[in-house]
């Protein structure tokens, strides 16, 4: 049972510390970022693959990060 509550309480701490770093790089974003810049392609698909594994933390999507069109051949 301290086992499972120890794994609850580690949970918790992820989901706290990501949500944070989260607003931090939104924060960061907006002091850094000319607006409407796109940025950097292989920043901005490393962010969107990134993006499953916030998801699976918070259980919610972060709405800062923007996928730009894949381009069609």
């Amino acid at each position: 049972m301290a086992v499972l509550m120890e794994a609850a309480a580690a949970a918790a701490e992820l989901k706290r510390r990501a949500e944070k770093a989260a607003a931090e790089v939104a924060e960061v974003g907006k002091l850094t970022v000319a607006e409407g810049n796109r940025g950097d392609r292989a920043i901005n698909d490393w962010a969107a693959a990134m993006m499953s594994v916030y998801r699976d933390i918070t259980d919610q999507g972060a709405h800062n990060v923007r996928r730009r069109p894949q381009p069609t051949r």
